[in-house]
């Protein structure tokens, strides 16, 4: 289990993952779990919250000082370089929510969500040579108190409907022996878990095509996965 946290979840509560149905081929017949680099996430995820007026913000946080001349610019970079060191793989937490259909499996495309636990879903992740895994709740904000690790896991307050939780990847290998930064790495994290001790239950969506769900209950008998698979 990761020893970083940024915001604590309690570890008993439930998650669910929407994935559409070529991502859960994926993951069922590999055992991968994708980080998507926080760099190449839609603008509607990174949200847009550092920008010239916050930045001035997070440098008088950082240094207790005004702006100066140009720190906008340099603090965008630097945000934007820091969050590029990082992979998310992004759930609901606690309830679910009807709306996460619409959004993550558009024009009624077939697909499933995963339901697991927090403590489960994070008893897959240690700590390599080449990264650390964090994890917490994504926290809804105007843009204020955003300097340091917390960047990475922070939302425009109109997002707080999806009550994200998230496991991020740092890549240290980005670093040099100093503590500064080498150039930008922007691959996704391919990530192996352990299925059966993980999901507890496959969700298949509410406008999934016909057969769909069979589909998927094949798909688990052949592997030899017991998760329960419903309806929504």
């Amino acid at each position: 289990m990761p020893s970083h946290h940024i915001w604590t979840p309690l570890l008993d509560s439930p998650l669910y993952r929407v994935i559409p149905a070529d991502r859960f081929d994926d993951l069922i017949t590999t055992s991968e779990l994708f980080f998507q680099n926080l760099s190449k996430m839609p603008s509607d995820i990174n949200d847009g919250l550092i920008n010239e007026a916050t930045a001035d913000g997070i440098h008088q946080g950082m240094y207790s000082q005004g702006a100066n001349a140009g720190v906008s610019s340099f603090v965008i970079n630097f945000c934007d370089s820091f969050r590029s060191k990082f992979c998310a793989s992004c759930w609901r937490y606690d309830t679910f929510d009807e709306k996460i259909w619409d959004k993550y499996l558009p024009n009624n495309i077939d697909g499933v969500a995963i339901m697991t636990t927090v403590q489960k879903l994070l008893s897959n992740f240690g700590n390599s040579t080449k990264g650390r895994f964090y994890h917490g709740l994504v926290q809804y904000t105007d843009g204020a108190h955003m300097a340091g690790l917390g960047q990475v896991c922070i939302k425009a307050k109109e997002f707080s409907w999806e009550n994200e939780f998230r496991v991020l990847w740092q890549d240290t290998s980005a670093f040099t022996n100093d503590g500064n930064y080498l150039k930008k790495k922007e691959k996704p994290l391919r990530y192996r878990i352990d299925l059966q001790s993980t999901i507890d239950e496959i969700i298949v969506s509410p406008f999934a095509s016909d057969g769909y769900k069979q589909k998927v209950e094949d798909m688990l008998d052949k592997l030899k996965l017991s998760a329960v698979v419903s309806a929504a």
